[in-house]
């Protein structure tokens, strides 16, 4: 829904306001005072640090401060709150009416870089981060009544969890302090800079990543992260990490293969076995799931000794770990080494976490990286 006075001058002081849930990466207090004493107010919104630029001007994220009366016990009472938000900071010099920066925001049938950048602040909070409701204001416009000062409305809806989700979200990897300095808006230019079907992959990564803190039902977010982690290693895995072979090796490996096929399974009876077999051939080529894991951990320098007991064989057990996937997708079972399924849970979210930001250019030696596997389990 939009309202307000459309017909603004297409140039000068544009600021947007758009209002995000609660996150942790902007710390909120709140504050109230009996109307005999003065609360201490402050400014409009407060800066952050974490910065970035956007196509049509400059984004950070802000602590806004909103003020009513209340009643506190037997008193009236100001009552402070508290709403991070993105302030957008619009080019000056931009000529664009009203109608095209709200469609450069807001578009009903598909997202925006504002929604795409708000999915990658998602990543880093632990819950969605998308925007409901916002403003537009023209601070150069300061006489009158507020419909000037605040003339354009926009509330939309979006897909909120379910009441009665766990609310469980992981520890973050990422504290606050470490975005700020421009290092928020490398990440932003690093997604940018990906070929369109890497970005839209990420996305699809983080959206199923944050449906799972939304179920209560266990087995649903075994199933999504063990899809959603094979989508991300299918990906962003290198040619080496996907495939053992070239297509030069597997062409001259079929050769072989199909004349041995042929000279011991003769026959018209034996066409359609054959037919089986020369189509399994392709499948030589691709690595099998654990040697991926392995090599993709490798290509991002992951210490997978980490994720069980020090006494662990790590190749043991990812084999383990892969053959509970594979009973529960082939045979439906899940019940079976339920504690053991509960902990995979919170390896592949630690991986696709991790290996998320380090797509991004986050530096790697910022991370928080030993895993606390309390933090990362499913939820129920």
């Amino acid at each position: 829904m939009i309202e307000g006075n459309l017909t603004i001058p297409r140039e000068g002081q544009r600021l947007v306001y758009l209002y995000l849930p609660h996150t942790n990466l902007i710390q909120l207090t709140e504050d109230t005072s009996p109307e005999n004493r003065e609360i201490k107010l402050h400014r409009e919104d407060e800066l952050t640090g974490i910065a970035w630029e956007m196509s049509i001007g400059q984004a950070e994220l802000v602590r806004t401060y909103h003020y009513y009366q209340d009643v506190l016990g037997r008193n009236k009472a100001r009552m402070e709150v508290q709403i991070p938000a993105i302030r957008l900071e619009v080019d000056e010099s931009l000529d664009i009416s009203i109608e095209e920066l709200i469609s450069r925001i807001w578009q009903e049938d598909h997202e925006t870089e504002f929604d795409e950048v708000c999915w990658l602040l998602s990543i880093l909070s632990g819950n969605r981060m998308m925007w409901d409701h916002g403003h537009i204001r023209f601070p150069e416009m300061r006489e009158g009544d507020l419909s000037e000062r605040f003339p354009v409305e926009l509330r939309r809806a979006v897909e909120a969890p379910p009441q009665n989700s766990p609310q469980t979200t992981p520890y973050p990897l990422v504290s606050p302090d470490m975005l700020r300095n421009g290092v928020f808006n490398r990440m932003v230019s690093k997604f940018k800079g990906l070929r369109s079907h890497e970005r839209e992959k990420l996305l699809e990564v983080v959206r199923i990543l944050h449906a799972t803190y939304e179920t209560n039902y266990l087995d649903v977010q075994y199933g999504l992260l063990w899809t959603t982690f094979e989508m991300f290693i299918n990906e962003f895995a290198g040619e080496t990490e996907r495939n053992m072979l070239t297509e030069e090796q597997l062409r001259s490996l079929r050769s072989i293969l199909e004349n041995t096929i042929r000279q011991n399974f003769e026959g018209d009876a034996q066409t359609e076995l054959r037919k089986d077999l020369y189509a399994k051939i392709g499948e030589f080529r691709r690595r099998p799931l654990q040697g991926k894991i392995e090599r993709i951990a490798g290509k991002f320098k992951i210490d997978m000794t980490q994720f069980w007991p020090k006494d662990a064989v790590v190749s043991d057990e990812l084999n383990n770990m892969i053959q509970r996937r594979n009973s529960y997708i082939h045979q439906g079972r899940f019940t079976d080494e339920f504690s053991e399924r509960w902990k995979d849970v919170g390896r592949i979210r630690y991986w696709l976490i991790y290996w998320s930001l380090l797509l991004l250019d986050f530096p790697t030696e910022d991370l928080k990286t030993r895993f606390n596997e309390d933090r990362y389990r499913a939820t129920s």
